[in-house]
This record gives structure tokens, C-alpha cells and sequence, in this order.
């Protein structure tokens, strides 16, 4: 008889326990947030960044109780707005937005980066911005196949330009013109809008730039697009080949923005953040609205941003290293 009470009050003693601790993981996700969101956007206003984080918080109050408020923190290639987002207060109250290059770049060309991947926890992939390459419509080349072409017979160094040493359209254009066995020089602008001024003034050969960045001044008759430096066709320019259509199965250079929280952000939160902006890049407003930039949807888990980055942060080294940017 005892030792039926003695079992009996242990099952209710963990009975209890367990109530007691699913009804506090309740809290902690039925608690978040009580107040505004504040999304980091370490690059200046108007940029296609921006544009993605406000077309974020515009479309975010159907699914979060609270608004999301984006700030930008400009300065270093996006260091400023990384290390501010990496010392806040791991709450879930402060997102930031990053690319690519800031982690799988940067570190090996800058000292002292004021944050690292290891500070952060990765929520949700968003967005891809495909790297490719653009003459001036005067060009006497109509396709890529004439410009290889007309390279290789008459021994030309091709010019292009681009917005900086170990950023994706620079190192897309380098595994291109390797692997094509064309002989070209890189020519640094900063950012992607005076290259593509470049390009259309006639003082480079080519730009590589992202896709949504060029289709203006596609459309507009200023430049046409020759090729696609990823292994899918770009929404923008869905009649241009991309580097699969060549044969080039190891080119693929996409330039994805995603989401991150300080490290030490819990689990409830992290799993609320994704599953909830998840809900808002496919949200048909959302949609309706990259459709309009020229940006394409790239969705990712937390773990595959790790991943990829991992992955993209072996292979930028490498390239450097051949390149002779790096030792």
C-alpha cells in the first residue's frame, strides 16, 4: 500500500513538472513580441536591400502582432550594421538583414570584422539577386557565343566591370572567362551603378551586376544581357543562357539575402520568427511586390544559410587564392 502511494505521488510530482514546463514555453511564445521590431538593414536606403526590408515590414502586420521597423546602419561593406546587430540584446527584438559576401568574402579581405557567423543565429533565407553579364547595345556582339568567339580569334582582353575585389560579380565574371579561356581585366567601380554608367558611356566591354539591377537599363535600350552567371535562367532575362545551357555546371553565383538574430536568441523565438516570415514571402502581396523590383524569391531554412555559407566560404578562399588576392 505504501509503495502504491509512494508511486502514485512521484506520477503526479511529474505530472506536475511537466505541466509547469510546457505551460511556461507557452508564455515565452504567447509573451513575444509586446513591442515593435527592429530590423537592421546594414546597406543605404533606396538599394534593393531597402527595398526588400521595407517590402517586408509593409506586408508583416498580417502575421506579427507588432510592426517591424527597419533602421539602416550604414558603412564598411555592411560591418556597421553586423556589429550593431551582433551586440544587441538577444531578445528577438533586433533582426538583422545580410548577403553572402559579408561572410564568405569579406573575412579574408578585411582585418578586424567586427562580427563573425559564429555571433549570429540564421532565421530564414528570402531573396536572390542572379549575377550577369551586360554590353553596351552599340556592342558588336549579340550573344555570348560572338563575344568568345571574337575574343579567342583576335586575341582581345575583355574589360568588365564590377563593384569590388572578392564581391560575387567579380568573382563570377573571373570562373567565367577562365572557364570560357577568354583573357580579360577587371575593372573595380564602387557599386554597381557606376559600372553599369561604364558600360553604357562605352569605357569597359561588359558589366556583371545583378540581374534586377540591369533590367532597366535593358529595357530601356541601353545595354543588352548576354548571359546568366548562375545555373538557373534569370526571371529578368528568361531568353539569355545560363551557365547549365553552356556546360558549366560548377558557375553559379547568386547573391541571397537572409535573415539573422544574435547568438543566444531562444529556440521559441527563432521558430516564431521563421515560421512567421515565412507566412510574409508568400504572401501574395509579397510577391506581387518582388515580381515588380525584379527580385526572386529564394527561401532557405536556418540550416541551409549555414550550410551554404560554409559551402560559398571554402570556395570564395579558393578563388582568391588563385586569383592572387590572398596567400
Amino acid at each position: 500500500m505504501m509503495k502504491m502511494r509512494k508511486t502514485r505521488l512521484l506520477l503526479m510530482i511529474g505530472m506536475l513538472c511537466l505541466l509547469l514546463f510546457t505551460s511556461t514555453i507557452g508564455v515565452a511564445a504567447k509573451d513575444y513580441p509586446t513591442k515593435p521590431i527592429q530590423l537592421i538593414c546594414p546597406w543605404a536606403a533606396g538599394g534593393s536591400t531597402d527595398l526588400l526590408c521595407r517590402t517586408l515590414a509593409k506586408v508583416a502586420p498580417k502575421y506579427f502582432p507588432e510592426p517591424i521597423v527597419v533602421i539602416n546602419r550604414t558603412g564598411g561593406a555592411a560591418a556597421v550594421g553586423l556589429g550593431d546587430a551582433k551586440r544587441a540584446k538577444a531578445d528577438g527584438y533586433t533582426i538583422v538583414i545580410a548577403s553572402n559576401p559579408p561572410f564568405v568574402s569579406q573575412p579574408y579581405l578585411k582585418t578586424n570584422l567586427p562580427y563573425s557567423l559564429n555571433d549570429f543565429t540564421s532565421i530564414i533565407g528570402l531573396s536572390k539577386e542572379i549575377c550577369t553579364m551586360a554590353v553596351n547595345t552599340k556592342s558588336p556582339w549579340e550573344n555570348i557565343d560572338q563575344l568568345i568567339e571574337d575574343a579567342k580569334k583576335n586575341n582581345k582582353t575583355i574589360t568588365f566591370g564590377h563593384s569590388g575585389v572578392g564581391l560575387f560579380p567579380h568573382l563570377a565574371a573571373e570562373s567565367f572567362f577562365k572557364a570560357t579561356g577568354v583573357q580579360a581585366r577587371g575593372v573595380v567601380f564602387d557599386g554597381d551603378g557606376p559600372a553599369i554608367t561604364a558600360a553604357i558611356g562605352g569605357h569597359i566591354d561588359v558589366v556583371i551586376a545583378t540581374a534586377n539591377g540591369l533590367v532597366q537599363q535593358v529595357n530601356a535600350g541601353n545595354l543588352k544581357a548576354l548571359v546568366t552567371l548562375a545555373q538557373k535562367r534569370s526571371m529578368s532575362f528568361p531568353d539569355i543562357p545560363c551557365m547549365k545551357d553552356m556546360g558549366y555546371d560548377d558557375i553559379d553565383f547568386n547573391i541571397w539575402k537572409y535573415l539573422l538574430v544574435p547568438k543566444g536568441t531562444s529556440d521559441d523565438i527563432v521558430k516564431y520568427l521563421h515560421d512567421n516570415f515565412k507566412k510574409v514571402i508568400e504572401d501574395p502581396e509579397f510577391i506581387a511586390s518582388m515580381n515588380k523590383m525584379e527580385m526572386e524569391i529564394g527561401y532557405l531554412t536556418g540550416k541551409e544559410i549555414d550550410n551554404k555559407l560554409n559551402k560559398e566560404y571554402k570556395l570564395v578562399g579558393n578563388m582568391l587564392k588563385e586569383l592572387g588576392f590572398i596567400k
